[in-house]
């Protein structure tokens, strides 16, 4: 038996993870009747900075049919009942030149509200966006962005525009949060996170959504509702027990991570092991960077790993138990917040068992310690070694936190979703403050101006 325990450092580690499934979450109670709001009393706060149109020297995208000043008209969506503009723009597009995968992006006042891959649009050099005017009547400033799969922006023109003509009494965005919350939940809050997500197919429009999360004493509460449907979708979640019980996403947590060795891959125990506590520097290093940014003197989240080694699977092709853990390494899961796996496998038959080369599973962070094996990520060559390893910390971590992939990444912006696979959606996770008071959602005794 080998055990090694990790005392963090800090460096900064890129990953991207292709595949990742989250069996048996929570089933969501969908409503497909109309959320009931009062008259439309969302006014948008004025702009601290006069902000002026922007644009790249040389052009790579721009509209074609709006420019500074003008006034836009919205129409109603018959099914969602949701203000839509129709935009449209132009861009170069190089997709063909085998460079990265090239994202056209809009964002309105700072929430991403459009996106297309260029993959889909080949030979193509305009297109039309369709997006939800979501603060109602009034000016908008509009981003328009061309953007690489690594975040790097590479065109912007930036425009100010003027909606008019939607229907004073329809709800506005936050609107409908704030009276989903109440109606479905029991919750008055006045400042709820949201944000917008968007496919990159513009053939699959339909599952475009805006969607809010709100961390609450034991709870998380999740709403979304589509651009294109009448179905609102709502979730409750608890923080600490219970089969589908999840993480809050701040705190100190203690992971014990047992490496699984089939004997199969050329892969030492050393090289499994120097990657993944890279992969967990990294990850709590941003989280410091970040905290740090937001003038904390702690970081809001960080994790302290210890990591243990089998040099062959208990059962073959099963996840490894509590008590075989126990039994076979010594530690105790029940001592950890959340029990983690790593199997050394050409085959990576355990992740692939359960869908995925990277899996989670709810049930961490209980009072009582882990009880089962809450994530896992399958390894099967030297080559996948690194962005396994901190995919574990990147993307299987922040499932066990309640985040799905229909979460709009860091604050909602376009730029934010596309950051070379640091998922992190800080405005979901309450690492925003929504309601001005000068307090992050997360750290809050009244988050998201919640009323008693």
């Amino acid at each position: 038996m080998k055990t090694i325990r990790l005392i963090t450092a800090l460096t900064v580690l890129p990953i991207m993870l292709q595949a990742c499934n989250l069996p048996a979450t929570a089933p969501a109670s969908v409503s497909e009747e109309s959320v009931s709001v009062s008259s439309n009393t969302y006014t948008p706060r004025p702009p601290t900075t006069t902000r002026l149109p922007t644009s790249t020297p040389v052009p790579e995208v721009w509209f074609t049919d709006a420019q500074e000043g003008d006034t836009l008209t919205a129409e109603v969506h018959q099914a969602s009942n949701l203000p839509m503009i129709t935009t449209q723009v132009g861009f170069i597009n190089d997709e063909e030149s085998g460079r990265s995968s090239r994202y056209i992006v809009l964002d309105a006042d700072g929430i991403q509200v459009a996106r297309v891959r260029l993959i889909y649009l080949p030979g193509a050099t305009e297109t039309v966006f369709t997006w939800t005017a979501w603060h109602g009547n009034g000016w908008y400033h509009l981003d328009l962005y061309k953007i690489n799969q690594k975040g790097t922006i590479l065109g912007q023109q930036g425009i100010n525009v003027n909606v008019a003509d939607i229907p004073e009494e329809l709800p506005t965005v936050p609107e409908r949060f704030q009276a989903a919350y109440q109606q479905y939940f029991g919750l008055s809050l006045s400042s709820p996170a949201f944000a917008h997500f968007n496919q990159d197919n513009p053939e699959e429009t339909k599952w475009n959504l805006w969607t809010s999360a709100v961390y609450l004493d034991d709870t998380l509460y999740k709403v979304y509702f589509y651009d294109e449907s009448n179905i609102t979708g709502t979730n409750a979640q608890s923080l600490s027990s219970g089969e589908y019980s999840v993480c809050q996403p701040r705190g100190n947590y203690k992971i014990l991570l047992v490496i699984v060795d089939y004997g199969n891959t050329s892969i030492t125990p050393d090289a499994a092991t120097e990657k993944h506590i890279a992969a967990e520097q990294a990850a709590n290093q941003r989280w410091v960077e970040y905290s740090s940014g937001l003038g904390l003197a702690e970081p809001i989240l960080q994790t302290e790993t210890t990591i243990t080694y089998l040099a062959a699977p208990p059962v073959p092709g099963e996840l490894v138990t509590a008590e075989q853990v126990r039994s076979l390494t010594g530690y105790d899961p029940s001592d950890f917040d959340i029990l983690a796996e790593v199997d050394l496998d050409v085959a990576i038959r355990v992740p692939q068992k359960h869908g995925g080369g990277g899996v989670a599973f709810m049930g961490g962070c209980k009072p009582e310690g882990s009880q089962a094996v809450n994530m896992i990520v399958g390894i099967s060559n030297r080559d996948d070694l690194t962005n396994m390893a901190a995919a574990l910390y990147d993307h299987e971590l922040i499932h066990l936190f309640g985040w799905v992939h229909s979460w709009p990444d860091g604050d909602g912006s376009g730029p934010a979703q596309l950051n070379e696979g640091h998922w992190f959606p800080f405005k979901l996770f309450g690492w925003t403050d929504t309601n001005d008071d000068g307090i992050i959602e997360i750290l809050s005794d009244l988050p998201y101006g919640y009323q008693p």
